[in-house]
């Protein structure tokens, strides 16, 4: 197929698929796509083939980040740089950069993440509809609310929870802080998202 199709594994996470390819679902169902998509490689996702998330919820570890057999030496320098790296937050770009009202969308370890501010707060949830596979980024943010741009459902960006339909299933949400200027997003989603304030 052309342009070029591009399948990168995301850590500990979906296959994320770009460039025009076809899915041929068990029913025979085949659907064209040009852009992107994650799918799922955990096998817990409810979404099959796509990814909703689950990898996160049931701790998928994927066979390139389980821990090979190293010597005595190779393990000390993989947990020297382990320690170096071993911040719980990530970058993901200037404060300033999100304004009131905005959303921006960002990668954090591979995971798409959209962070929003509301009423001066920043707040960062999955950025990957659980619905359509759309990028959140690209839709509105509608006071509190993430509106899907594919099919116009709604996910609170305080909490993760599904707001409007079609949308039923929660997105994570993540921990924000600033400092330096810079928004720090955690690399891990909290436990379980929660109700709106």
């Amino acid at each position: 197929m052309d342009p070029e199709t591009i399948i990168t594994p995301t850590n500990n996470g979906p296959l994320h698929v770009r460039g025009r390819f076809r899915v041929v679902l068990p029913s025979g169902r085949e659907l064209e796509t040009d852009g992107e998509t994650w799918l799922c490689r955990c096998g817990a996702s409810r979404d099959k083939p796509f990814c909703d998330g689950s990898h996160r919820r049931v701790g998928f570890a994927a066979a390139e980040a389980r821990p090979a057999a190293v010597s005595q030496a190779g393990a000390e320098a993989e947990l020297d740089a382990a320690e170096q790296e071993d911040d719980r937050f990530q970058s993901v770009g200037a404060a300033d950069d999100v304004g009131e009202g905005e959303l921006v969308g960002c990668e954090v370890d591979g995971e798409p993440i959209v962070v929003g501010r509301v009423d001066g707060c920043l707040y960062a949830i999955g950025g990957l509809c659980s619905h359509g596979q759309a990028r959140l980024a690209e839709g509105e943010l509608e006071g509190g609310l993430v509106v899907c741009p594919r099919h116009g459902g709604a996910f609170d960006i305080r909490s993760g929870a599904p707001a409007r339909a079609p949308v039923r299933t929660p997105l994570p949400r993540y921990a924000v802080k600033v400092e330096g200027g810079q928004v720090l997003v955690s690399r891990q989603p909290l436990a379980e998202p929660r109700e709106a304030r």
